[in-house]
């Protein structure tokens, strides 16, 4: 029969909790520790993940899930009106500047609604967002680039290539009234320039009537959740019946993944073996607490051991004593949790800069995350931990009789002891009793051990970031010098010259320096078969992508003709070089035709995919196009930045055939 007895059982559990105040307060103290350990790793690790994804959306340009690109204004409308899509920005680009002032960080010229100026850190801090035809909103940079002072009011002068394309289109020029302006932020990829959607119109009419196309729309889409936002986006292509596989085609929609997204990146590249180290990690800190408030428990059953026999006596259940025990934990837990809550949330916060220092996002400001899942998970994760401490604890106080109880003595054997006359030792004194309660004794050694453990681990994962090494992956010098269509991977006849080259020769104090070289007006393509192909561009193209680029290559029997890189280096970049297989010994021989192939590496510096490259000995064909602008006045080659455009015409050359081994 049940008796309703609730009460008391509480009762009996604040008032055994009164009695041992003390006792209590470590106890307190051991549940705000495991918490505060949970709050300040969750703090720094969400801390760290939106100061790197804050890094990144800087250097992608925004802060969008992903984009739907090159859209008609119906694909638009439709798209901003699925049920898929959460909220959306609009921006139109009427057209680039990456020539004069621009020449380093190119301007785009673009209207954007009100979502996409947010999403994309382009929300003037001083004045408005444009609304008339005349008026412009930019970054301080672009201002002083074009030498006017950032101040509402004042009349800027833009000159650009209004259309789709970034090197093609109709030169414009036109004047406005400075409406609003921001900070730039080095990290951007372009400055942008906001118009209104008058002057955006106004030239999508002009491009229209000299035979362009329209001005594309792309729409910036914020999704429901940030994992697999590529299938998201996918799914709604399809509801919708557009191909984001294709372009230029009337129901094309393409899809562009914000790469800046941790869980979309860690969502559809799961790397299991650190699933695994991050799931010990958490294991060990469970442990680690467990053990501390397991052994506070543990040895507050036992002292009081004597009242829970009385309890027994008179007529206590064995589950109403753990009831007790729960009940008690659970009043510690409301003053322990809520502190460690409070002091982990400070720590990590004081930690989280810190622990940036040590990464690839130096001089980042830090973007301490106050993410309801810190509180919600550290809470639960210290509300188990305590639960799982006292559950042991409880059945040995459910356990025992009251007669056991009344004479119990903790460590108490039935084993003779010896009497020694030598008199005792201090140090013999604390053996002793350490071996009273071996195995208490090796419960608080392993608290102790494990503690320094985990201080250990979070040093090692604090500290642990080699940038040397991180940057060695990149970059195999201190500093790269060249134009900037380098490092826009733009065409150029020469991206830097010998004289420039000699300069920094002469004024740097090298150890060691090496030039690479590419072929300018020449493209080299290979026949290769289409399976090797297939399995070289598995790594960055799904199925689909796959088969729509292969369709666009000549083909022949098994082999389509591919474009292929080939690079020259001096003798300052091939000692740079790591041999996998063979000799670079051959490339030194002109009239070898020998070539080395690269390959792609992972993190760890291990071959991806080895297989799929040639073999020693493979032969290769090599067919080289040369092509370039004549002027047709002449029929001489033009130069192209004195030669009006309406002159120049591409000429080719008969290819040349060239038989490489590798």
């Amino acid at each position: 029969m049940r008796v309703k007895n609730r009460k008391c059982i509480r009762r009996l559990s604040f008032k055994s909790l009164w009695a041992s105040r003390k006792r209590n307060i470590i106890a307190i103290c051991a549940i705000a520790l495991t918490t505060l350990m949970f709050t300040s790793l969750f703090t720094i690790m969400l801390s760290v993940n939106s100061s790197y994804e804050t890094y990144n959306f800087r250097q992608a340009g925004g802060y969008s899930d992903g984009s739907f690109k090159d859209l008609s204004r119906e694909q638009a409308d439709k798209i901003a009106a699925h049920k898929g899509i959460k909220a959306s920005g609009e921006r139109i680009v009427c057209g680039f500047s990456s020539s004069d002032v621009f020449g380093k960080v190119a301007a785009e010229v673009s209207y954007m609604d009100k979502n996409c100026t947010k999403w994309s850190y382009a929300t003037p801090t001083t004045g408005k967002e444009p609304q008339k035809e005349n008026e412009i909103a930019m970054d301080t940079t672009a201002l002083r680039l074009l030498g006017v002072e950032p101040k509402l009011g004042t009349n800027v002068t833009i000159t650009y290539q209004a259309g789709n394309g970034t090197d093609t289109g109709i030169p414009q020029t036109d004047s406005f009234i400075l409406v609003g302006y921001w900070e730039y932020d080095d990290l951007m990829p372009v400055h942008y320039i906001n118009v209104s959607k008058a002057y955006v119109d106004k030239i999508n009419e002009k491009c229209i009537a000299a035979g362009d196309e329209a001005l594309d729309i792309d729409l910036n889409v914020m999704l429901p959740s940030k994992l697999n936002i590529r299938e998201q986006m996918e799914k709604i292509d399809t509801d919708l019946g557009y191909d984001w596989n294709t372009r230029d085609q009337e129901n094309s929609a393409r899809i562009g993944v914000n790469w800046g997204l941790t869980a979309s990146s860690v969502s559809s590249d799961i790397d299991f073996s650190l699933v695994a180290a991050i799931l010990a990690f958490f294991l060990l800190i469970i442990f680690t607490g467990y053990l501390i408030i397991y052994n506070i428990f543990q040895i507050s059953v036992t002292g009081d051991i004597r009242f829970y026999g009385l309890l027994k006596t008179i007529g206590t259940t064995p589950r109403q004593l753990r009831h007790i025990i729960t009940q008690e934990a659970l009043f510690l837990c409301i003053i322990g949790i809520p502190v460690g809550l409070l002091l982990g949330y400070g720590i990590g916060a004081v930690l989280t800069p810190i622990a940036l220092e040590t990464t690839s996002i130096i001089g980042t400001k830090a973007a301490i995350s106050s993410s309801p899942l810190i509180f919600i998970g550290s809470a639960v994760f210290a509300i188990i931990t305590v639960f799982l401490s006292c559950r042991k604890p409880g059945k040995m106080a459910a356990k025992v009789s009251p007669v056991e109880a009344a004479k119990y003595t903790e460590g108490m054997t039935g084993k003779k002891k010896k009497r020694h006359s030598r008199g005792a030792k201090v140090y013999q004194m604390a053996f002793a009793n350490l071996g009273r309660n071996k195995k208490k004794t090796i419960l608080v050694v392993v608290s102790l051990t494990l503690s320094v453990t985990l201080l250990n681990v979070l040093f090692s994962l604090v500290n642990g970031f080699d940038m040397d090494k991180y940057v060695d992956r990149s970059t195999c010098a201190d500093f790269i010098v060249s134009s900037t269509d380098y490092f826009r991977y733009n065409t150029a006849d020469e991206y830097i010259g010998a004289d420039t080259i000699d300069e920094i020769k002469e004024n740097t104090d090298e150890t060691v320096s090496g030039s690479g070289y590419d072929l300018a007006d020449i493209s080299p393509m290979m026949w290769m078969e289409t399976d090797q192909y297939s399995k070289l561009a598995e790594n960055y193209l799904s199925g689909k992508e796959l088969q729509e680029e292969i369709s666009h290559y000549e083909q022949k029997g098994d082999s389509i003709l591919v474009d292929v890189s080939i690079e020259g280096f001096d003798d300052g970049l091939f000692d740079k070089l790591t041999v996998v297989k063979g000799s670079l010994e051959p490339l030194s021989d002109p009239d070898s035709h020998a070539i080395a192939v690269a390959v792609s590496t992972d993190d760890y510096g291990n071959i991806v995919n080895l297989d799929n490259y040639p073999e020693l000995g493979d032969t290769y064909t090599v067919n080289y196009q040369i092509g370039y602008d004549i002027d047709s006045r002449t029929g001489e080659r033009a130069d192209q930045q004195t030669t009006p455009e309406e002159y120049l015409e591409y000429h080719e050359e008969e290819a040349k055939e060239v038989e490489y081994s590798v």
